[in-house]
């Protein structure tokens, strides 16, 4: 079983916006990552946070793929949910989900940025598949990324903006490295 982050951010570290109501989103509109956050997590288990759900369009959790919830509320109806340490007994959690729903064995951590952080320090992420919008959008209202500590980029592919996707982007991934080098959000 192994542990993967996909994630989109601006170049000043901006994942998503939060309104005055407490809803987030995302400030940009990027067709291409859209289509590449679902080519990767498709038939996968994906968790993520509270906020992140309730942003969603979709009250189940994303379609086409096993949901799991972390969130300080006992339970959320329609999904499953998990409240406390990402230790023995998520993983636990996760292995019976991807067990019952016939799911590959990788495990993809999709936001927001306070799962972000608590996934980093705490699960033995792999590899982090980050689009970088080539933007700066950070408000007083903005929720950021973690720093990729101990990560280094192994591939990338720059686009330009078109009808379909606002900003220019690039497409990294970065995976664990052995220590020797790390890279940080700009």
């Amino acid at each position: 079983m192994k542990f993967e982050m996909v994630l989109a951010s601006s170049l000043d570290g901006v994942i998503g916006q939060t309104d005055e109501a407490g809803i987030g989103s995302m400030p940009w509109k990027q067709s291409n990552d859209l289509k590449r956050f679902q080519s990767i997590t498709k038939n996968h288990l994906v968790v993520y946070g509270r906020n992140t759900l309730e942003s969603l369009p979709w009250p189940q959790g994303f379609p086409q793929r096993s949901n799991l919830v972390l969130t300080s509320k006992s339970s959320i109806g329609g999904v499953d949910t998990y409240c406390g340490e990402l230790g023995c007994e998520f993983i636990r959690m996760c292995r019976n989900i991807l067990i019952r729903d016939k799911l590959p064995p990788v495990i993809y951590i999709v936001g927001g940025s306070i799962v972000y952080a608590k996934a980093l320090a705490e699960l033995p992420i792999s590899k982090i598949h980050h689009t970088i919008i080539h933007a700066e959008l950070k408000t007083s209202n903005s929720d950021l990324a973690p720093d990729f500590d101990g990560f280094e980029e192994v591939s990338s592919e720059h686009y330009c903006s078109d009808d379909s996707n606002m900003y220019d982007y690039t497409f990294v991934t970065l995976e664990k490295n052995n220590g020797s080098e790390t890279l940080q959000r700009s």
